[in-house]
């Protein structure tokens, strides 16, 4: 069953996948902590989660993977950033890039629904998408274990460090590209 969108300043109470109009970065780290360095973006995002504590400002989930249901939250946020472990960049090391919305293609993530095509959905289905980026950290380890390879768990500082300079950075004016 599909529910129309809240109207802006409405929320959906506590754990809710909407935010407030006041909520202006949507922070989404993914992957499957089951399978080693797949699990860096949602390590990433419980760090963020703990340092950003209730700032009303900002907004950190902890995903398995991006689903379409985002789409809203995304197209009520002003910047979204994405965390996610990528085998297209050296073990290790980030690549930030910044996203436009466009139709789901083949992707250097191991996830179904690019960040791109999930910001194309919130901006045909709710109107806007936020300027938003991923940062892709170099992964080689999926095996069946909890644990990130050392490569990888030194990038965690990186990452977000990364996460604090782009939201230092200023947003052109209106939302997202595209």
């Amino acid at each position: 069953m599909f529910l129309p969108p809240l109207p802006l300043g409405e929320g959906r109470g506590e754990g809710g996948s909407t935010m407030s109009r006041e909520m202006k970065t949507l922070i989404l780290g993914y992957g499957n902590t089951l399978r080693g360095d797949d699990g860096i973006g949602v390590i990433a995002a419980q760090r963020l989660r703990q340092a950003f504590g209730d700032d009303p400002h900002v907004q950190v989930l902890a995903l398995h993977q991006p689903t379409p249901e985002l789409a809203d939250t995304l197209s009520r946020c002003d910047r979204a950033i994405f965390i996610d472990a990528s085998v297209d960049v050296p073990e290790g090391e980030l690549r930030v890039t910044a996203l436009a919305p466009g139709p789901d293609a083949a992707s250097p993530s191991t996830h179904h629904l690019s960040p791109s095509a999930l910001l194309d959905m919130a901006k045909l289905l709710f109107g806007s998408c936020p300027h938003a980026w991923l940062i892709a950290v170099g992964a080689r380890d999926f095996a069946c274990r909890d644990s990130l390879s050392p490569p990888v768990a030194a990038a965690i500082e990186q990452v977000l460090a990364q996460v604090r300079q782009l939201l230092l950075t200023p947003s052109p004016p209106g939302r997202g590209l595209g």
